[in-house]
C-alpha cells in the first residue's frame, strides 16, 4: 500500500515540475524544485478527491481515486517528459538544508508521538490543530467522501479540507499519523522558505538577500524582548528561563495584550495546511509577474487559462488565501497596464471557483449564514485599549520604514510590488477596526513579500561606503532576532 502513495506523490510532484516549466520556463531551479511540490500537490490532490467521489460506491473511494490520479499522472508524465537538470548553487544546498531542518524541528517539537501510538501535542497547538486531527481521521479511518461534517452526520461542511484529505491519504496507505501529519508539513514550511529566499532572485538580488528574506519570516519584528525584560527585570534567572517559556509572553488578542500571537510562528504549527496555501498563492503572484515580464506583447490565452485554473484550484486548500491571491493578481495585471487580461484571468479563477462550489449548492443559503457569522464574530469589537499607532509599532515597529526604503531602491521592478504592499496597508489599518487587531492569514500572507523588501533595504543599507551606515545595517538586522528568542518555543 505505501508503494502505491510513494509513486503517486512521485509522479505529483514531476507533473508538477512539467507544469511548471512550461509556464515559466526559466525559473531558479530551487525554485522549480519547491513549486514541483506545490502545483503538483495543487493538481493531484483535488482530481484523486473527484475520482474518490466517483468510486464511493466500491466501498475503497480513496484507493481507487489514488490509483486513478497515480494511472492519469504517469500518462501526462510519458506524454510531456523532460530530464530534470538541477544546477543549485552551494548557498541552494545550504539553504535547502536548513529549511528542512528548521521546518523538521518545528513540526516534531510541537507534534510527535510514541511507538505504543500516544500523542503528544505543543501546549500552544490549539483550535485548528484538534480539529484538523477530526478532520484527517474522518478521510483516513472513516473514508468521508464525499467530504461531510464528521462532527454531526449528513451536514455538509463548507470548509477548505484539501491539506487535511492530503495528509488523510497518507495514513490511510499505512504511514502513521505523526508521520503523515508532520512529512507534509515539513515540505509545505520548506517550500515557503524556498520561494521566499528565491523570490529576489527574480529582480537580480544576491543570495544574501534570500537568506536575510527568510530569516526575517522565521522571526519577527515586534518589541517582545524590550518588553518581556520590562515587566520582568534583568536578572540571570530571567536570562536563564527564556528557553523554558511555556507559552508566549504575549499573545493578543486572546491573553488581551497589544503584541499578536500573530506575529508568530504558531500560524504555521497550528494550521498546518496555511503553510502550503502561503508558498503556493506566492509561488503564483511570482509566475504570473515573470510571465508579464516576459511575455513580448501579452500573455497568451493558454497561459492565462492555466494559471486562472492552479488559483482557483485554490479554492478548498485555503479559501480566504485563494479570492486574496487571485485579488492581488488582478492588480498586477491593473499595475503592467494588461487589464484585458486580468480580466480573463479573473474570469477562470472564478469558473473554478464556481464548480468547486457545485457540491454546496442545495446548502449554499445555510453556508454563506455561517461564513457571515464568522466574519461577524471575527470583527467583533473586544476589550482591547491600544490606539492603532501603539498597535503597529509594538508589533512591526521599524519593519515598514525599511521596506519602505527597499521598495524605492527597486526602481521600476516595485511595481511588482505595489498589489501586495497596498493591500499590507489595508491590512495593518483594517486592524484598527473595532480594535480587532490582525487578522491570522491576511498578516501570514502579506508580511512576506514585507519581509523581502525589507531585506532588499538592509542589503542596500549595508552596501553604503559610510561604516556608520553599515554599523547601523548590523543594528536593524539583529533587531529582529531577539524578538522572537521568546516566541519560538512553542
Amino acid at each position: 500500500m505505501a508503494l502505491i502513495l510513494i509513486i503517486f506523490v512521485l509522479l505529483s510532484w514531476y507533473v508538477g515540475y512539467l507544469t511548471l516549466v512550461r509556464v515559466v520556463p526559466k525559473f531558479p531551479t530551487l525554485l522549480s524544485l519547491a513549486g514541483a511540490f506545490l502545483v503538483g500537490s495543487a493538481i493531484a490532490v483535488p482530481i484523486t478527491y473527484i475520482l474518490s467521489c466517483l468510486f464511493v460506491s466500491t466501498g475503497l473511494p480513496i484507493l481507487w481515486g489514488t490509483i486513478g490520479t497515480t494511472t492519469l499522472l504517469v500518462i501526462v508524465s510519458i506524454r510531456y517528459r523532460r530530464r530534470i537538470v538541477p544546477t543549485c548553487t552551494f548557498s541552494d544546498i545550504s539553504f535547502l538544508l536548513c529549511a528542512f531542518g528548521i521546518s523538521y524541528w518545528l513540526m516534531f517539537k510541537t507534534f510527535h508521538g510514541t511507538a505504543s501510538g500516544l500523542l503528544f501535542v505543543g501546549s500552544n497547538n490549539v483550535f485548528d490543530f484538534g480539529h484538523t486531527l477530526g478532520l484527517i481521521r474522518s478521510f483516513s479511518w472513516g473514508a468521508n467522501i464525499p467530504f461531510m461534517s464528521p462532527f454531526q452526520s449528513g451536514l455538509p461542511f463548507f470548509y477548505h479540507f484539501f491539506f487535511n484529505f492530503y495528509v488523510g491519504i497518507w495514513e490511510y496507505f499505512g504511514i502513521p499519523l505523526v508521520l503523515a501529519v508532520n512529512i507534509p508539513s515539513i515540505f509545505s514550511f520548506s517550500a515557503l522558505l524556498v520561494v521566499v529566499y528565491s523570490i529576489p532572485k527574480l529582480f537580480g538580488k544576491g543570495s544574501c538577500v534570500g537568506w536575510i528574506a527568510a530569516f526575517l519570516t522565521l522571526t519577527h519584528p515586534t518589541i517582545t524582548f524590550w518588553k518581556y525584560f520590562a515587566e520582568k527585570g534583568i536578572s540571570l534567572g530571567t536570562l536563564k528561563g527564556l528557553w523554558q517559556i511555556p507559552t508566549y509572553p504575549f499573545a493578543g488578542p486572546f491573553d488581551g495584550s497589544t503584541i499578536s500571537i500573530f506575529m508568530t510562528l504558531n500560524n504555521y504549527v497550528n494550521q498546518r495546511h496555511l503553510a502550503l496555501g502561503i508558498a503556493l498563492g506566492l509561488l503564483l503572484y511570482a509566475m504570473v509577474w515573470y510571465t508579464i515580464q516576459n511575455a513580448k506583447k501579452t500573455i497568451t490565452l493558454n497561459t492565462l487559462l492555466v494559471l486562472g485554473a492552479l488559483v482557483g484550484a485554490m479554492f478548498y486548500w485555503n479559501m480566504v488565501l485563494c479570492a486574496v491571491i487571485a485579488l492581488s493578481i488582478f492588480f498586477l495585471f491593473i499595475v503592467y497596464k494588461q487589464v484585458k487580461a486580468g480580466m480573463l484571468f479573473f474570469l477562470s479563477v472564478g469558473i473554478v471557483c464556481a464548480f468547486s462550489l457545485i457540491p454546496y449548492g442545495a446548502t449554499m443559503i445555510s453556508s454563506l449564514r455561517f461564513v457571515h457569522y464568522m466574519v461577524s464574530s471575527a470583527m467583533s469589537s473586544g476589550q482591547a485599549t491600544w490606539s492603532v499607532l501603539q498597535y503597529l509599532w509594538e508589533n512591526l515597529t521599524l519593519l515598514p520604514i525599511i521596506a519602505g526604503i527597499g521598495y524605492i531602491t527597486l526602481g521600476k521592478e516595485k511595481r511588482a510590488f505595489l498589489p501586495m504592499v497596498v493591500l499590507f496597508a489595508f491590512v495593518c489599518v483594517f486592524s484598527g477596526y473595532h480594535q480587532r487587531g490582525f487578522d491570522q492569514k491576511f498578516l501570514s500572507l502579506f508580511i512576506i513579500p514585507i519581509n523581502i523588501l525589507t531585506a532588499v533595504g538592509l542589503v542596500w543599507i549595508w552596501n553604503r561606503k559610510l561604516l556608520m551606515v553599515k554599523v547601523l545595517s548590523c543594528v536593524l538586522f539583529l533587531y529582529s532576532p531577539y524578538q522572537e528568542s521568546l516566541t519560538c518555543w512553542l
